[in-house]
């Protein structure tokens, strides 16, 4: 490695490091104070993991990729909550991605800009379980948390499970992980 590339790596990793930083509008168990997108995205990646033999069919380093990756763009573009994304949000993320992924050495830039262009278009399977997780991760912060920011945001249990059902129903077992979560929800709220 070259010292032009290590200062490149560097300054990469100093990017990465403000992920730590951006706030999500998950709340946390024990703390006050918001998830991290970082915090967020290791969460999801170990709920893929500990179920991952259950998906022999697809790449699991690549998905635990698309996974770890998928929210990198708010670095730049910031967390915008799931319920109230439009289209300039994602007009936005997509340029941050160009920006973020361009970073990386060119040998990865473009396997890992096209993980999370596929992760973002959710057609394939392995971009379906991804996002599956994504979406299951936080379901289970807030029920830990008993439901204060689904209830701050004005959130109900109809609004919940139309945005999440259609992301959970290509898998059996994610729509039943997915099925006990909606249920314990409804502790919280109606």
């Amino acid at each position: 490695m070259e010292h032009l590339q290590i200062v490149e790596f560097l300054e990469l990793q100093t990017v990465l490091d403000k992920f730590k930083n951006i706030r999500r509008q998950s709340a946390v168990l024990g703390r006050k104070g918001n998830e991290t997108d970082a915090e967020h995205s290791w969460h999801a990646a170990m709920w893929f993991l500990s179920l991952c033999h259950l998906f022999p069919d697809i790449d699991k380093l690549e998905t635990t990729i698309m996974i770890l990756f998928h929210d990198l763009p708010e670095i730049i573009s910031g967390d915008v909550y799931v319920f109230s994304k439009k289209q300039e949000d994602i007009t936005r993320e997509i340029a941050a991605a160009k920006s973020i992924f361009g970073l990386f050495p060119k040998e990865v830039s473009k396997d890992y800009y096209d993980l999370w262009e596929e992760f973002l278009e959710c057609k394939t399977r392995r971009s379906l379980i991804a996002n599956s997780f994504d979406g299951l991760q936080p379901m289970l912060q807030n029920i830990l948390t008993q439901g204060r920011i689904w209830k701050k945001k004005g959130i109900t249990l109809e609004k919940l499970d139309k945005l999440k059902r259609p992301l959970m129903e290509h898998d059996p077992v994610i729509l039943a992980v997915y099925e006990e979560l909606l249920k314990r929800a409804a502790e919280f709220i109606s």
